[in-house]
């Protein structure tokens, strides 16, 4: 009997062991799955310059950078290419930091330029930007404007860019940088333009047997 009650004592004593080192470490009969219950972080995009924002810095028409103009208002700097056999340019737009962006408009005056560079070139390309077309940007006030353009017939479809715009006015001069620009992945139509890949119209007939020589 003593060694009976020995061995239950140790049995015990192996019992209050282990509990006490379950309450130290945290640990318990679903210790294991409640570790495991925690609920993923959510994952926030970070723009390069810091904002938090709910949605995507590259879209089907402009790739976006975070920028903060001369007179201090933070926005979107958007660069986008219009591709045209007559010749090709780009576009720079600003827009506010919304969900549901607004065109930021600032002085038409404002001085815009960039520095151009190409993978696998070593000349560097220099533009100078000029309001776009009213009927691009309706909803500009009188003498300021949202949208930019500056021609560069050397630029093709599918280069790779690093391009560095400059925005100056009231004395003050920022810059935003745009790296990896391919012009074929952002592009955009004016609205006078047939769709991309439209079929010629239908009033352009093949000239009939009799009219072939």
């Amino acid at each position: 009997m003593q060694r009976g009650n020995a061995a239950a004592r140790s049995a015990d004593w192996q019992k209050l062991i282990w509990f006490a080192m379950a309450a130290v470490l945290g640990l318990g009969p679903t210790g294991c799955s409640s570790a495991q219950s925690t609920s993923p972080t959510a994952k926030v995009f970070k723009s390069k310059g810091g904002h938090d924002h709910d949605h995507e810095h590259s879209r089907a028409d402009a790739m976006l950078e975070d920028m903060t103009l001369p007179d201090g208002t933070k926005c979107h700097a958007g660069l986008s290419a219009h591709l045209d056999p007559k010749g090709n340019e780009l576009d720079v737009f600003f827009e506010s930091l919304d969900k549901e962006p607004k065109p930021v408009a600032i002085p038409a005056s404002a001085q815009i330029t960039a520095r151009v560079t190409r993978e696998g070139d070593d000349k560097p390309y220099h533009l100078s930007f000029q309001p776009a077309p009213a009927q691009e940007r309706p909803n500009d006030p009188a003498g300021r404007c949202s949208r930019f353009s500056a021609s560069a017939p050397w630029m093709k479809e599918d280069d790779k860019l690093t391009v560095v715009i400059t925005v100056e006015y009231e004395g003050q001069l920022k810059r935003v940088t745009f790296a990896d620009f391919v012009p074929r992945q952002h592009a955009h139509q004016h609205e006078s333009e047939p769709p991309k890949g439209s079929k010629p119209s239908q009033d352009a007939k093949e000239p009939s047997p009799g009219e072939k020589k």
